[in-house]
């Protein structure tokens, strides 16, 4: 009775309840051993004794049938809607004498596996996370329980883009591509790493430009090589010092944020000119850079 966790026994009509001393727990097997020698019953939990003695009818030893479930006004082949076990039975035995102690924990031996195994593997047939439960035959021809707890690692695969700068390397690579590499993680199971590896070249200022329009070269930009680097500020400066131009958290190559020659809406004139940029590298580095370029009308 799984509410009042007791097993109630019937012998000749006759209903005896023995009260289980510890709760059982739900999705978890037990051996259940009951014994009977004259007017006293005993009950087994695992192979130990669940409680004392309990007196029972005293019922023949002989009985026309075994009906395992709930309480019924019929014998043998009526089951009603309400017989059940409140569980799964596995191997179930019936000896014509009762079971001594050692024999019952004989029975109810447990051995207990804890394993793990790399994802694509098995072990003893099991290839995923879990309990599994099995029973074996002992020298004395009874079974024994067999606990397996599988432990699967799962294959890690990772996919990602790293960004250095030029002279350092990244598992020992040093070079822009992709790159796939096998490693072993804690459990001894390969761990495939898939990378990107961006190498920063830095930035690239023309030595000169010509703001004619003619469709080339009318612009005055930094061009780079990565996404991942950041122009902080951009300056260009005339021979005088004075600031002609200047543009802020801009990415290099994009011709939106390039100098057109222009200075207080009219044509710069022609001649040398400074630039600075505020870089961040991809890679993490921050440098001041500088340079000059020509003006050519």
């Amino acid at each position: 009775r799984k509410l009042a966790n007791i097993v109630h026994l019937t012998f000749g009509g006759i209903g005896t309840d023995l009260p289980l001393p510890t709760q059982l727990i739900e999705n978890q097997w037990y051996c259940f051993v009951f014994t009977r020698t004259g007017g006293e019953g005993r009950i087994y939990l695992d192979g130990l004794p669940a409680g004392s003695p309990v007196p029972i009818s005293a019922a023949p030893l002989l009985m026309d049938g075994l009906v395992l479930g709930q309480d019924q006004d019929c014998l043998l082949g009526c089951f009603a809607a309400n017989q059940s076990l409140n569980g799964q039975l596995d191997n179930l035995r019936v000896f014509n004498r009762a079971l001594a102690q050692i024999e019952v924990a004989s029975f109810c031996q447990t051995s207990t596996e804890n394993i793990t195994v790399c994802e694509g593997n098995e072990h003893k047939g099991y290839g995923e996370t879990g309990t599994f439960t099995d029973f074996f035959s002992t020298p004395t021809a009874c079974d024994s329980m067999r606990v397996l707890n599988l432990l699967v690692n799962p294959a890690q695969d990772t996919s990602f883009e790293k960004h250095i700068c030029r002279g350092e390397s990244f598992q020992g690579m040093s070079e822009s591509g992709f790159y796939k590499i096998v490693l072993q993680n804690q459990g001894g199971c390969d761990s495939v790493l898939n990378f990107s590896l961006v190498v920063s070249n830095g930035i690239y200022a023309p030595n000169s430009f010509s703001p004619n329009g003619d469709g080339f070269n009318d612009l005055y930009l930094v061009f780079g090589g990565s996404t991942k680097d950041l122009i902080l500020e951009f300056r260009i400066f005339d021979r005088w010092g004075e600031l002609v131009f200047e543009s802020k958290n801009i990415v290099p190559s994009d011709l939106e944020t390039g100098w057109d020659g222009t200075f207080k809406e009219k044509d710069a004139q022609s001649g040398v000119y400074a630039w600075t940029a505020l870089v961040n590298f991809g890679c993490g580095e921050t440098n001041l850079l500088h340079g000059n370029f020509t003006l050519v009308r």
